[in-house]
């Protein structure tokens, strides 16, 4: 014993005891300290609410398009066909489509029928992005799942949100006939029904006093959207004079003349789509940081910020961003993802092994790129003019091949040792059409499009 002692004075090291028995035991406290939160009972119950409400609000004001649609109606007592201000809509809207069977936009040249196109955005969304999502080496399956979940909630809520937003910019545009926001010199103040600041409403005019600048159209947008109101406080309007009624239907993005009412037809349901692809990229950036109701406080955030700046952008300002929204989906998704993160990633964060791939987990993400490579054509090109849909469909495909080339190319250089990196792989697969989804019916050469992809897919690697 006093040898113990002594030996003990001198300064031994005597090992503690070890936390664990085995690997494998460290391995599952390792495991439970870095996963996300799962579902609780209080998260159950918070996601049943959201459903609810999302449920009794379509019940309660969603009314499904109908099929077939109405004729174009004949024109009525007070309606002056050749004299009509056919104002170009400020919502947007694909080719062929229209409220009515029979008008001159329903008979429009369209590359796809909007079913076709439905089911190909539909592929872009619920299977190319959640498994490009899966990436992670412990989260490539949950981030899928979770993806999908979060998708369904997205557009429950985009479909309301976007008609929300048409509401919303037709109050702004009636406050614009009291106060046009451009200034007004002498030449404009030649202009039939604009006199002292203040916007009086012809729909009916002769064709050739219309200017259609941007503020102008505008202020003529304005006095469809009066013209909606006047008729959905008195219907009797409608009947006298069904033309002008059609056509501020279509301006203002109704269906009816109800002024608490929801449409819910494909254009509709892709208006949706189209808003959760911001959402599905802020996944992207948080992928194994968010539990589920975690996903869905982000949903309801993303979409309502992504409808304002859609708003903003695109109705208010009259920004060209309207076919792919390079800027409006993308930049901001990618934007209000990183501004989450920020948020929800813990010090050192970058640091674990498990923000890292694995062979398995590369291989689905790949194929969730590819899948994207495949349909963004159809997806850029669906909100397209008539006229340059294919032009669309066309560049963005010629944007794809430049970028993959550009991108994988660069890889192989800048890496080193001239190999091919998945991760670089991934990128420049869509990097193409991102780049070019602003300017895809503008473009008028193949080499120009080629040329625009080849710097977002070099870029991107």
């Amino acid at each position: 014993m006093a040898e113990k002692k002594n030996n003990m004075e001198v300064g031994e090291y005597i090992p503690p005891a070890p936390a664990f028995p085995d690997i494998k035991s460290a391995k599952v406290d390792h495991d439970r300290k870095h996963r996300p939160p799962g579902l609780k009972v209080s998260d159950t119950l918070i996601l049943l609410v959201a459903q609810m409400l999302l449920m009794i609000i379509y019940g309660l004001y969603v009314k499904q398009e109908r099929v077939p649609k109405e004729p174009y109606p004949e024109p009525g007592r007070l309606d002056q066909p050749e004299i009509m201000d056919m104002v170009q809509p400020f919502k947007r809207y694909p080719p062929g489509f229209d409220n009515y069977f029979g008008s001159d936009r329903y008979n429009e040249y369209k590359v796809q029928e909007h079913y076709s196109s439905f089911m190909q955005i539909n592929i872009f969304i619920f299977l190319s992005l959640p498994w490009s999502f899966s990436f992670l080496r412990k989260f490539s399956y949950s981030s899928a799942t979770f993806a999908l979940f979060t998708a369904c909630v997205s557009i429950q809520f985009g479909i309301i949100m976007m008609q929300i937003v048409d509401r919303i910019h037709c109050v702004f545009l009636e406050g614009l006939l009291q106060n046009p926001g451009f200034e007004i010199n002498d030449d404009k103040i030649e202009i039939p029904g604009l006199d002292n600041f203040v916007y009086t409403c012809q729909i009916l005019r002769p064709l050739d006093e219309i200017e259609d600048g941007f503020g102008l159209r505008q202020l003529r947008q304005a006095c469809y959207c009066r013209a909606w109101s006047e008729m959905s406080a008195n219907t009797t309007l409608a009947f006298e004079q069904p033309l002008i009624a059609a056509h501020s239907l279509l301006v203002t993005g109704h269906r009816d003349f109800r002024a608490a009412s929801f449409s819910l037809s494909f254009m509709d349901i892709i208006d949706g789509m189209y808003s959760t692809v911001p959402t599905l990229i802020s996944f992207g950036v948080l992928v194994g940081k968010m539990a589920p109701v975690q996903n869905v406080v982000l949903v309801f955030m993303n979409v309502m910020a992504y409808a304002f700046n859609y708003w903003v952008c695109v109705y208010v300002i009259g920004a060209f961003d309207g076919t792919g929204g390079a800027v409006t989906t993308h930049v901001f998704g990618a934007f209000f993802g990183a501004a989450c993160t920020a948020v929800a990633s813990p010090k050192g964060a970058h640091l674990d092994p498990d923000c890292c791939g694995r062979y398995q987990s590369d291989i689905l993400s790949l194929f969730g790129s590819l899948m994207i490579w495949a349909y963004y054509p159809s997806y850029n090109s669906f909100y397209a003019p008539p006229e340059a849909q294919q032009a669309v469909a066309i560049n963005t495909y010629m944007a794809l091949l430049g970028s993959s080339v550009a991108g994988l190319t660069a890889s192989a250089i800048f890496n080193g040792n001239l190999k091919l990196d998945i991760f670089d792989a991934q990128r420049s697969a869509v990097a193409g059409g991102v780049a070019i989804g602003s300017v895809a019916n503008l473009v008028a050469e193949p080499w120009q499009a080629v040329l625009i992809g080849a710097i977002g897919g070099g870029g991107g690697s």
